[in-house]
Order: structure tokens, then sequence, then C-alpha cells
């Protein structure tokens, strides 16, 4: 199952597949009430905005680094989801400790949307990009 799974949500970046899984897993957790969020929800929130930070900056590197065409549209709503977490962030300072299931749920839901197009849609792009430089005459 969690090989249907894996391949259901692959991009064909084996760094950045093993980072979306790890990240499902820490929203279900929270999603779940386990793990940190139990007891401290707010720290929950904080270590998931953290990193989901460090795996959009990685992703958005690697862009970059590749010229890829589409990365102000993607990095536009990298920045829209994390906003979304600052405010249930922000909530949770402000002392409003309940957050429904529909908005955790919303997030997951939103993360595998994204992965599911516009990454790999990025994907989609590197591999045309790899085929490209194999047809390529070597120069040697």
């Amino acid at each position: 199952m969690a090989d249907n799974c894996n391949s259901k949500i692959s991009i064909g970046i084996p760094s950045i597949d093993k980072e979306h899984l790890f990240l499902l897993s820490q929203i279900s957790d929270v999603i779940n009430g386990e793990g940190l969020v139990r007891f401290d929800p707010l720290s929950a929130f904080k270590h998931l905005i953290a990193i989901i930070r460090d795996h959009f900056a990685h992703e958005e590197q690697i862009m970059i680094l590749q010229n890829y065409s589409e990365i102000a549209d993607h990095i536009q709503r990298h920045n829209a989801f994390i906003m979304e977490l600052e405010y249930a962030i922000a909530r949770l300072e402000a002392g409003d400790s309940m957050i429904s299931i529909d908005k955790l749920s919303f997030y997951k839901s939103w993360f595998l949307g994204h992965i599911t197009t516009q990454d790999r849609a990025f994907g989609q792009f590197l591999l045309h990009k790899q085929s490209e430089r194999a047809l390529l005459p070597n120069d040697e």
C-alpha cells in the first residue's frame, strides 16, 4: 500500500519525493492528534511550518538552478500556503486552541494537490530537460 501511495505522489525527484512523504506524515500526525500536537499544538504547528519552509526552499533552489519557467507561480503558491499556516499559528498564539479538522484536512488536501499538479509539472519539466540533453551530440 505504501508503494502505491508513493507512486501516486512521486514527481520523479527522489529527494523531493522523500520530503513529500515525510511532510505528509507530519501533517497526518497533526490531523490525527499524534505526537507533539497532543501536548503542545502551537509548537507542533511551528515545527510543521519550519519543515514546510525548508522543503519549499529546497524545491525553489532546484527550480532556480534548472531555470524553471513557472517558478514565479510556484513560489506564489508556496507563499500562500505558508500564509495559511501562519494564520493558524497566530490564532493559536491568540488563545484559540481549536483549529477545525476541516481546516487541518484542507492543509493536507492542498499539499497533496500541489504535489500532484505543480510539483509533478516541475518533475516532468526536469525529465524533458534530461531527455533533450541525452539527444544532444557528445562534444568530446
